[in-house]
């Protein structure tokens, strides 16, 4: 993660936060264990995980046309039919500044909403929007899965 990179007052937060997951009588000089389960369901901790995530993959992720649709870029019209197959470059998504204020730089909460649970529930609403449309998955850190599908670009 990009710690070293946080404003002091962020870096104490994420470290007092991962020090709450240590296991003491399990940890000694040479290693330090944790309660990773619930590491990884803390919502602050998940937030870095993605921001870097978001800064540092780079490559391609393929997406399938779920339906016939067009999308403009640079102000060019193209039309995608059902079924074809689409390349959409990740750093061009998670460093896009029409989606990320400010996108080169490093902001520990930019993804908490996504990591908090509310009512037993994930909080499905975004700030993120590309034309004023509200992006359903602004972020696609592995390229596949059940996000796979344009459309929900």
């Amino acid at each position: 993660m990009y710690i070293a990179l946080l404003p002091e007052n962020e870096r104490k937060e994420v470290l007092d936060r991962i020090d709450q997951y240590v296991i003491p009588c399990e940890s000694d000089r040479y290693s330090t264990s944790f309660n990773v389960s619930e590491l990884l369901e803390d919502p602050l901790i998940n937030s870095a995980f993605s921001e870097t995530l978001r800064l540092q993959v780079n490559g391609l992720s393929t997406r399938g046309v779920e339906k016939d649709t067009s999308v403009t870029v640079n102000g060019q019209p193209y039309v995608l039919e059902k079924g074809t197959t689409v390349f959409c470059s990740m750093p061009g998504v998670h460093k896009d500044p029409e989606i990320f204020e400010n996108p080169e730089e490093f902001r520990l909460k930019r993804f908490i909403h996504l990591h908090t649970k509310a009512n037993g529930s994930d909080i499905r609403s975004t700030p993120f929007t590309k034309n004023g449309i509200p992006l359903r998955f602004p972020f696609l850190p592995w390229g596949g899965g059940n996000y796979m599908v344009a459309s929900q670009l």
